[in-house]
Formats: C-alpha cells, sequence, structure tokens
C-alpha cells in the first residue's frame, strides 16, 4: 500500500512540473488557497478555501512556474526532475565555463577588481557606483568618460560602506569596511564636496552600553521608509530587536522585541507604511505598524480554525528564506515559495511550485544536492522578476511562467530612471535597455 501511495504522489508530483502552472479557473482546480481573516481579538487568521478568485492584475501574475528545462539562452537545471527516479539528469554548473549574460544584456565594460558584488547603484544612466563582498573600495564608473574611479580606506578617519542606498536625501552608506576605524558606524551620508562619506549613526554612540550590533556583516540589515526613517534589526547578547531611527533628529527607538534565536530577517517597508519581517526559526511573519506600535503575526499555526493543507502559507518552512519583498502590484514575496495577495479583502496566499533552476551542490557535503533560495529579488518596470542565488542570476517571466537561469554568476540587478537594467558577471558590467 506504501509503494501505491508513494508511486501516486510521485506521478502527480510530476504532473503537477509538466504541465507547468496551476488553471486560475475554479472548474478546472481546487488547488487549495489560503486567505486571512482577524478575528475580534485582532489577531490575524489564515484559513483554506477551494475557490480560486479570479485576479485581473495590471500585469499577469503566474500562479506556478514551467519547468521548461532548456529555454534558449538559459542554463539547463542543475538536476532535471524526471519519474522514474533512475531517469533524471543532473548536470555540475560548477564545473562549466564562464556562463556569461545572453544577449540582450550588453556588455559595458570590465570591474577594476574581482569578487562577488555587493551594491549596485545606478545614480543615472551614466554613473554606477558598486560595492564588492570584501573589498574596502566604492567603485565608481563613468559611462560617458568609460573610467573607473573609486573611494578607498586610506585614512583612518575614512568610512567606507559595506552597501549602499539612495533615497531623496542623497547616498547613504551602510556598514563600514574600513578595519582601520573602530567607531562601529553603520549609517553614513555621502558628501559632494568632500567626496566622501560623513557618519550619521554608530553603535558606540547610539545604542550607548547595551552594544547592539547589525545582525549581519558586514552590510546591516536596514529598511527606509517614506518619511525618511531608517529600520534595523540590530542584536546583542540578549535579544534581537527592530529598532527605527530618525536621521533628522538623530533619535533611535526599540520598536519590538523577537522571540529567543528567532533569526530575524531584512525589513521590508510596504506601501501603507508598515514594517513586515520573517522569524525565520519561530516560522513566523511578523507585521509592525508605526502608527499604532502594535506587532502581529500574520502566520500563528495554533490559532487556525479551519485545518491547513500542505499549501498554506502556515504549513510552510521559513529558516531558510532570507528575504520578504513586495512587487509593483503591491503583493508580498516570501521568497521564492510564493506571494500574498491583498487586493482582496482577505488577503490571499499563492504557492509556488518552485523551479529546478535553484537546485545547488554543496561542496562541504560532498557535493550532495539541496533545493536553495534565492538570497535576493527584484521585479523591473517591464514586469519581469530577478532573482539571486548562489550559482547563479535568473528571471520569472510573470505572462508565461518562464523561470531562467540565464548566468551562472551571481548579481543583484536593478534599473535606472531610464529604465536600462545593470548587472555584473564575472567582473564584467551588463546592461539591459528595456523597451519603451
Amino acid at each position: 500500500m506504501k509503494k501505491i501511495l508513494y508511486f501516486f504522489c510521485v506521478m502527480l508530483m510530476t504532473a503537477q512540473v509538466l504541465l507547468g502552472c496551476v488553471k486560475n479557473n475554479p472548474s478546472e482546480s481546487s488547488t487549495p488557497i489560503v486567505e486571512t481573516k482577524v478575528n475580534t481579538s485582532g489577531e490575524v487568521q489564515i484559513a483554506t478555501t477551494d475557490i480560486v478568485p479570479s485576479l485581473t492584475p495590471p500585469v499577469p501574475v503566474v500562479l506556478a512556474p514551467t519547468n521548461i528545462p532548456y529555454i534558449p539562452g538559459c542554463i539547463p537545471p542543475m538536476f532535471n526532475l524526471a519519474y522514474p527516479a533512475q531517469n533524471a539528469q543532473t548536470e555540475n554548473i560548477g564545473e562549466k565555463k564562464e556562463i556569461l549574460p545572453p544577449p540582450p544584456w550588453v556588455y559595458v565594460t570590465t570591474l577594476p577588481d574581482t569578487g562577488p558584488v555587493d551594491t549596485i547603484m545606478p545614480l543615472s544612466e551614466n554613473e554606477i557606483w558598486l560595492t564588492l563582498f570584501g573589498s574596502n573600495k566604492i567603485y565608481r564608473y563613468s559611462v560617458e568618460k568609460d573610467e573607473w574611479n573609486f573611494l578607498s580606506g586610506s585614512n583612518n578617519s575614512d568610512i567606507i560602506p559595506t552597501s549602499l542606498l539612495y533615497s531623496d536625501k542623497g547616498l547613504w552608506g551602510l556598514g563600514n569596511s574600513n578595519i582601520n576605524n573602530k567607531s562601529g558606524v553603520w549609517l553614513s551620508l555621502y558628501n559632494e564636496k568632500s567626496d566622501g562619506f560623513k557618519e550619521v549613526a554608530s553603535q558606540d554612540k547610539f545604542f550607548g552600553n547595551e552594544n547592539y550590533r547589525p545582525t549581519s556583516f558586514p552590510s546591516p540589515d536596514i529598511a527606509l521608509d517614506r518619511t525618511g526613517v531608517f529600520w534595523v534589526i540590530l542584536t546583542n547578547e540578549h535579544e534581537e530587536a527592530l529598532f527605527s531611527f530618525d536621521p533628522k533628529t538623530l533619535n533611535a527607538e526599540k520598536r519590538y522585541i523577537a522571540k529567543p534565536n528567532a533569526g530575524l530577517s531584512l525589513p521590508v517597508v510596504a506601501p501603507n507604511g508598515v514594517i513586515w519581517f520573517i522569524e525565520r526559526f519561530a516560522n513566523e511573519i511578523i507585521s509592525y505598524d508605526p502608527a499604532s506600535k502594535e506587532a502581529h503575526t500574520f502566520i500563528e499555526a495554533t490559532s487556525f480554525d479551519a485545518p491547513l493543507s500542505k499549501d498554506s502559507l502556515g504549513k510552510q518552512n521559513l529558516t531558510d528564506i532570507s528575504f520578504l519583498y513586495f512587487d509593483r502590484l503591491n503583493n508580498l514575496w516570501v521568497g521564492d515559495l510564493g506571494w500574498v495577495d491583498f487586493s482582496t479583502e482577505n488577503p490571499i496566499w499563492y504557492r509556488l511550485i518552485r523551479s529546478p533552476i535553484f537546485i545547488d551542490q554543496a561542496p562541504e557535503l560532498g557535493g550532495q544536492y539541496y533545493w536553495g533560495n534565492p538570497s535576493l529579488m527584484y521585479q523591473s518596470s517591464d514586469g519581469t522578476y530577478w532573482f539571486r542565488a548562489n550559482h547563479g542570476t535568473a528571471s520569472l517571466n510573470p505572462v508565461n511562467g518562464n523561470w531562467c537561469l540565464f548566468t551562472n554568476s551571481s548579481s543583484p540587478v536593478v534599473e535606472d530612471d531610464q529604465h536600462n537594467l545593470w548587472m555584473v558577471s564575472f567582473g564584467k558590467l551588463y546592461k539591459l535597455p528595456l523597451a519603451p
């Protein structure tokens, strides 16, 4: 009996992958979805339903990715799912030569140094700033002049941010890679006159004797809201907490204390100003409202009135999910697991059938395969989703559901004001002009 059930489950999974996506039609599919409800005590609850509502967003949204392993210009998955299992094919992408972004990506220039890219910041289509992991320099490229220059930590007082963030107030620096500077600076602002970064906030000055420090190193987990207030996850030997920091008043305030050993993710700001983050090891998503100063658990398994299916958000493993992301339709993405649609009165969870392009090998485990999670996500103005993974950079077409791992170099993808996309692959800067 167990063998029969196993055979049925494998065949069902294979059929899902081959079919590509879950139909958005109640008459054709009874795939459970999840909707949230708020009870009388104010707790957010999630209940399952078998009725799939019609989606009519400005850009079509895919319910599940297709598994087309050989799309032109895309790298085949490292592990191609198949049944029976012995028919599965594997490819060791790591042993291949460098696979650069294909057309319509255009090579622009070569970086003066090599190393994994942390931040790409196009201040315009003619000026690109970059930071590299492990480097004590900030690189700047002039497209018009076709030349590089950089800021370096040659002086003990120099602040060399590990990553960059831009707002209408200017170019902010996060962290400090200058090992000569011991002040623990985690926020600075670029000064054009001095051509350097000036300290705005440091660990010692604003958090006193509690010894708070950023949870991630070397770049702190920081988000910036529309009012100009920064939100940062800090920790000490006793607790992990969400802080707000107002650079105008230099006021830092502890807003939320996490559960012990919760493992908070990077905070993200919703369009309505609410702050969202994951307590990974508690397997919960938290929303914090700065106006009411109240936090709500979006996932609370013990409070569900209805039984949860395996597709429900409350049943997903959030331990390895490193980010939340609000796309241009105001959907909240939970890594590559799926998204929450807030366009209805009761938010609805859509689970993705995950793409095998994120299957990777772990050298420390003797080359054993594992299903990895992307570490970064971005949606460009044409609706395409871009993902950064350990073994490459990928895209998701929301119209046809096609995933594409198009380079085996890991890089963020960002867009400038003129709708050009930028990325780095094996020490080379690439550009992709989007159609107007």
